[in-house]
């Protein structure tokens, strides 16, 4: 490995210091931010619903559990998608004191060129190189004190960068056209905040029990599902991917969601149905209906493949359940199963 993408980023923001002679990286980071939130944060989807990709997004992000205790273990993970599908290995920087960076806090100690957010990773043990990983794994320091609101909380906001081009990976290029990578959306931000608290009813995340598909008949059919909290990403998703729900195209299906939360009751949550093709109708129901998208008759004749980004008649599909929070602040899950659509005149089959 050349120089890490945490690195690069850093670089770019030392370039950018250096050629607008802004003091310090602290307020150079802070416009990386900014930048990369006013022309990349924005997601696009082709309906109004927000369920047919259209460019690559940040899906989810989610801190596991989403309401800690002081000396409690963290666990952050992310889903990035694009219209072809899943994002496998995007090169990612997670900054877990995002506070510190946005409010431009030095370590009086250091000087300029250090961010408080360093001494935020020594706080929760963790080495720079930990920030790349596609999981974020840190403990909450125990002695810290908490500065708690009225609540009986304490924010701390979490960002993430993925890069969603592999030129980003170019440290030379990324550093003298800093501003043209933002606009055009190969840095991908998204925020997250993490509730430091004591209280004894601390919030959780939903939990997706399953998710069945049914078509014109009624037969549902239970799907195999990719979850957040699976340990082995890859693999799950090639199991799911391999075992889809095969259906005509543009057939009407029905897609019904068992979700619970130990705080809330089911019909409190939130959800939202995303995918690569078909038809949501604009809702965004436990019980949804889903129109199969179109058949692709450039795939081949009948060949299938089980890697969703080279089969366009394969389509993920997420459901992301939210529960009645904010949408950066309290608990979220993801779960994904897949269709795969055949010509119209083909009948359906499990």
């Amino acid at each position: 490995m050349s120089r890490s993408f945490g690195t690069q980023i850093k670089e770019a923001a030392m370039y950018y210091a250096e050629t607008r002679m802004i003091n310090d990286i602290a307020a150079a980071l802070i416009t990386l931010v900014l930048l990369a939130f006013f022309f990349g944060c924005g997601e696009e989807f082709e309906d109004k619903s927000q369920s047919l990709l259209m460019k690559a997004e940040i899906l989810s992000v989610v801190l596991e559990p989403p309401e800690a205790e002081p000396g409690e273990t963290v666990r952050a993970s992310f889903l990035v998608s694009d219209q072809y599908g899943v994002l496998d290995a995007p090169l990612n920087l997670w900054v877990p004191a995002a506070d510190s960076a946005v409010k431009g806090e030095v370590n009086p100690e250091r000087g300029k060129d250090s961010l408080a957010v360093e001494d935020d990773l020594k706080r929760y043990g963790l080495d720079p190189e930990d920030l790349l990983s596609p999981v974020l794994v840190f403990t909450l320091p125990k002695d810290d004190q908490y500065q708690l609101n009225e609540a009986g909380q304490s924010p701390h906001k979490i960002s993430l960068f993925v890069a969603v081009d592999e030129d980003a990976t170019d440290p030379d290029a990324l550093k003298q056209d800093l501003f043209g990578y933002v606009a055009r959306g190969v840095l991908r931000l998204a925020y997250r905040t993490l509730i430091v608290s004591r209280r004894e009813n601390r919030n959780h995340n939903p939990i997706i029990d399953s998710i069945s598909v049914s078509g014109p008949d009624g037969a549902a059919r239970e799907m195999k599902l990719v979850r957040h909290s699976d340990a082995d990403l890859s693999a799950a998703r090639l199991e799911a991917a391999a075992d889809p729900f095969v259906t005509p195209a543009e057939t009407e299906l029905t897609i019904s969601a068992k979700a619970h939360d130990p705080e809330q009751k089911a019909e409190e949550l939130r959800y939202q149905w995303i995918s690569t093709g078909g038809d949501f109708q604009g809702r965004r129901k436990m019980e949804q209906p889903f129109s199969a998208p179109e058949y692709d008759e450039g795939a081949g004749d009948g060949e299938t493949n089980p890697d969703g980004r080279k089969d366009p008649n394969l389509h993920p599909v997420w459901l992301i359940v939210r529960d009645n929070g904010a949408d950066d602040t309290l608990g979220q899950a993801w779960a994904e199963f897949y269709v795969r659509v055949t010509p119209p005149a083909i009948n359906a089959s499990e």
